[in-house]
């Protein structure tokens, strides 16, 4: 329905415009003349996550950015993105990117390839092409144990370019496979893709899984934010 829709992109609006306030939420739904619990389930129907997780996971791809784009302190970019306590917002990123943000900058300033390497015999890959309609600043690509990017990537890697690319040494499992890819000016909307848009990879030991294709989209509304994979340097 077009009102749940509409509903669903105002909730987005006020939490995109949050990330460094408190959010009433409850004024929202007041505005709208819906109850909190029924405009926030129409969310998390829509949007795979709660309001306040969806909101977290804003305030992480905006630290993720600030971590590698400039060189503010941890401190200061917790503020910026609405944390007045370090320590919380230490654990809230870990938690949801997998590494404390020290380690995120230093990773992706890095360009570190695979983050969870099999012991040999058992590890398998993945490799294929991904394409893109336009330029971008390079493409990461993870592998994630769910469809919505948290934690640490069960191995990823870096291409400078659309083209070819090549995962291995990946432990046996179910994985998602997801893109993303900054505008080369570092404004602008990123471009993302997954697998079949969500389809899981059943990885068996030793087993690599070829001819995987993928094609970069722009980033809509109703994409989860994307805290786990960084915007280059």
């Amino acid at each position: 329905m077009k009102a749940t829709s509409d509903w669903v992109q105002q909730m987005k609006a006020v939490l995109e415009q949050s990330l460094d306030q408190p959010v009433r939420i409850g004024e929202v739904a007041n505005q709208l003349a819906l109850s909190w619990p029924y405009l926030s389930r129409l969310f998390r129907d829509r949007t795979g996550v709660p309001p306040a997780r969806y909101l977290q996971a804003l305030r992480m791809e905006r630290a993720a950015e600030l971590l590698v784009r400039t060189d503010l302190s941890i401190t200061e970019i917790a503020l910026e993105v609405g944390y007045s306590s370090l320590g919380t917002f230490v654990a809230r990123f870990k938690q949801l990117t997998g590494v404390t943000p020290r380690q995120f900058r230093r990773l992706a300033r890095g360009r570190i390839g695979a983050a969870h390497v099999a012991p040999p015999g058992e590890g398998g890959g993945i490799s294929g092409v991904i394409r893109s309609p336009r330029p971008v600043a390079g493409i990461y690509l993870g592998l994630f144990v769910t469809p919505f990017p948290t934690g640490l990537p069960a191995a990823c890697t870096y291409l400078p370019a659309p083209g070819p690319f090549q995962i291995q040494g990946v432990r046996p499992g179910r994985y998602y496979l997801l893109a993303a890819a900054p505008p080369p000016t570092g404004a602008g909307e990123f471009l993302v893709a997954s697998y079949r848009e969500g389809e899981p990879l059943i990885l068996r030991a030793g087993e690599t899984l070829a001819g995987l294709e993928m094609t970069l989209r722009e980033h809509r509304v109703s994409d989860p934010p994307l805290p786990g994979l960084p915007p280059p340097e």
